[in-house]
């Protein structure tokens, strides 16, 4: 019975452990305005980025990201995943209907997925402009930490 508590106890702070940090495969994100680019990254660091511009087709590439790169860039987001809500179809804004909004000025989605995983998260950048331009910078700021081409 002394050998089972702590068992017990270790199996019980890993587990919560591991719920805390779920295992991610994939990462969706679009970052949306009068140029929406689109990127596709796995864990083992492929990624896949199609922009918008130049119109009609855009641009394609792919870009490569070291498992180190893959944590950071994956730790980075973890403000964001902690406000995630489990994947539907279905994208609902979250601004409320009683603060000030702009319209034009995008949003950044972003989905995490894994064997046991599947949230999503949308940011919209017009929703309460006033309160919050330091969260829309530093989310501008860790999307373009990533190796995409840029022009």
């Amino acid at each position: 019975m002394r050998v089972f508590i702590p068992v017990f106890a270790m199996l019980t702070i890993v587990a919560c452990d591991a719920a805390a940090s779920p295992e991610i495969d994939v990462i969706v994100m679009r970052r949306s305005g009068s140029v929406s680019e689109d990127v596709t990254l796995t864990s083992a660091g492929v990624g896949h980025y199609h922009r918008s511009e130049p119109y009609p087709a855009g641009r394609s590439s792919t870009f490569q990201m070291t498992q180190k790169q893959f944590a950071a860039f994956l730790a980075s987001l973890e403000p964001y995943r902690a406000k995630a809500k489990r994947y539907t179809r279905d994208v609902k804004s979250t601004c409320p209907s009683e603060v000030r909004r702009t319209l034009d000025a995008g949003a950044m989605y972003i989905r995490w997925i894994g064997p046991q995983y599947n949230v999503h998260f949308l940011m919209d950048f017009g929703c309460d402009t006033e309160r919050n331009p330091a969260m829309n910078r530093q989310m501008h700021r860790t999307f373009e930490q990533l190796p995409l081409p840029r022009q």
